[in-house]
């Protein structure tokens, strides 16, 4: 869909065709993209990208004439760009129309002698996580401009992405006031309305240290295998034995934020009663898992190397999967049927021991009985926990096959999990952590076997999987 009629550039067409509200009306639509040019190039982009993406776009344009700003970068679903980099005194945050505004505001800055960053937001939903996440650690205040009501827009969904840190960098919105507009020019009407205290930026008298709002407690920062580095209180550092080794399950919201934004936003789809708890495991290969007896007791755990090499689509297939596991109840299915193998086992033995034990006090008159029972009962001792497990492996790829759909239900985005299955597939390393009877748990065989790669594999009565080829076709058909 693209909306001609954003916020106030348009012409004499009334109140009802200044759509000052319409991002944050759209942004609560599920899996929509809401992508909003500022420039002929970036609009060219979004129409290819609307073009080739399978789902709900939302291009946000303008009918009045406005600054075609160019600038180095290409546009890209899920990110902005940096279109100014003088230092970190301040960051310029806008979108689309509102680059003119923008460019005139950073010059005006600059001109009195502050160095900061002017950032251009392509993308609306989803927003750059990553580059909100490092503005707003290193610049010492965050300006947002939007052609938009200030409830609900820019500098609303960067808001709520602030709001779950525990400290960042004060934020202050300019933007269309909370009322509706009249009919005029795009010009008249931006007279009317705009509020001039709001678009002067001056230093302010006395101003507050950041860090005078943070909790003074100890801390520990330690650095991990893989770069990354955690910060926790001293207690929780203490709590995790051997020095701090071993670290276990730091999934948290100050660590990981693509991660728990997908989360949130397929827990909306899901219809989940409870958000599951969230593991991160360091480990190099990609893979996940999902665990617990019901919706309401569910964990689902990633690894590092997941994290690290999956883009944010690729991720979201990822977790919608294993969210389909736990919608569908199969880990407390997978226990019910080990259970019943394990009983059909029991029932074997004890029926092979009364044959063995019972049929030795007549042996000369019933002998050739005795001998035919004994040996249906060495056979069914020996095959029944064959065809238990068979049948325990053969509804473990069909539970596959059922989360991989279910998945794509949530997302409305097959090639995400195709893209992540082929990568997962194809990535070298062998999961450190995992054995024999948990490998059924992971959402792609976490053992690698030498010599295999490149080779076409074919689903197995011994497999815990599906093959990743049948997987990929099974999730093509679908479109």
């Amino acid at each position: 869909m693209i909306a001609s009629y954003a916020g106030m550039d348009n012409g004499k067409d009334g109140a009802t065709h200044h759509a000052n509200e319409d991002l944050a009306i759209v942004r609560a639509i599920p899996n929509v993209k809401i992508l909003v040019p500022s420039n002929k190039k970036e609009m060219k982009e979004a129409i290819e990208i609307a073009i080739e993406y399978n789902g709900p776009v939302y291009i946000r344009v303008a009918r009045d004439v406005v600054p075609d700003v160019e600038f180095d970068g290409e546009p890209e679903i899920g990110k902005s760009t940096i279109v100014r980099d003088n230092g970190n005194d301040f960051a310029i945050v806008y979108e689309g129309t509102a680059a003119g505004i923008a460019y005139k505001g950073f010059e005006a800055l600059e001109q009195k002698g502050y160095k900061g960053k002017l950032i251009n937001i392509f993308s609306i939903k989803p927003l750059d996580i990553d580059m909100i996440n490092m503005i707003s650690n290193n610049v010492k205040c965050i300006l947002t401009i939007e052609n938009h009501s200030i409830i609900g827009g820019l500098g609303g969904a960067i808001s709520e992405i602030l709001a779950q840190k525990k400290s960042h960098a004060p934020i202050s919105f300019i933007g269309v006031n909370d009322v509706f507009t009249e009919s005029g020019s795009a010009t008249e009407v931006k007279e009317k309305y705009g509020d001039e205290r709001k678009t002067k930026i001056v230093a302010a008298e006395g101003e507050i240290n950041i860090e005078d709002l943070v909790k003074e407690e100890q801390t520990v920062i330690t650095l991990t295998h893989f770069g990354y580095v955690k910060r926790m209180p001293i207690d929780t550092y203490k709590s995790q034995k051997r020095g701090g080794k071993g670290i276990t399950g730091i999934a948290t919201r100050e660590e990981d934020l693509k991660l728990v934004n997908i989360l949130d936003a397929l827990m909306v789809t899901a219809g989940l009663p409870k958000k599951p708890d969230l593991y991160v495991v360091e480990d190099a290969q990609p893979n996940a898992f999902a665990t617990g007896r019901n919706p309401e007791h569910a964990v689902i755990c990633v690894t590092t190397g997941l994290l690290e090499k999956l883009d944010y689509y690729e991720l979201e297939g990822v977790i919608a999967h294993e969210m389909s596991h736990i919608k569908n109840y199969d880990i407390l299915l997978s226990a019910v049927v080990s259970v019943f193998v394990g009983l059909i086992v029991m029932l074997s033995d004890m029926f092979s021991r009364v044959l063995f034990w019972g049929g030795t006090k007549d042996r000369d008159s019933e002998s050739k009985t005795n001998g035919v029972l004994m040996l249906l009962g060495l056979i069914c001792l020996i095959l029944s926990p064959i065809f238990g497990t068979l049948m325990q492996l053969a509804l473990s790829r069909k539970r596959e096959f059922l989360a991989d759909s279910t998945a794509v239900e949530f997302t409305r985005n097959p090639d995400g999990l195709i893209s992540a299955l082929q990568k997962l597939e194809n990535d070298p390393n062998e999961l450190q952590s995992a054995n024999s009877a948990t490998a059924n748990m992971y959402i792609i065989n976490p053992f690698k076997k030498n010599g295999e790669k490149g080779k076409k594999k074919s689903s197995s009565l011994w497999s815990t999987h599906p093959s990743t080829e049948d997987r990929i076709e099974a999730l093509r058909n679908i479109k």
